[in-house]
């Protein structure tokens, strides 16, 4: 048996790996917060800077609208693909 026999997946298996890595790539990107660009919006981004000087009531707040974007563009992505 020669040193590359037996290593790795066979050629059919690691296709179907790398496409199912490229179906999931946007929907992690939704879930990470990041859009198609791979950016946070400049919404997101100006909400995360003003976080530290929020009182903890308004923070929390600021912690759903964060969740609640995730949320939409996980359903976007979802759509998108499916």
């Amino acid at each position: 048996m020669s040193e590359q026999e037996g290593a790795g997946l066979p050629a059919e298996e690691f296709a179907d790996v790398m496409a199912g890595i490229d179906r999931a790539a946007p929907l992690l990107r939704a879930i990470s917060g990041k859009g198609e660009s791979g950016a946070a919006s400049p919404q997101r981004a100006l909400l995360c800077a003003l976080k530290p000087y929020l009182s903890p009531t308004r923070c929390e707040a600021a912690d759903y609208l964060l969740r609640l974007w995730q949320v939409g563009d996980f359903i976007k992505n979802m759509t998108r693909e499916g």
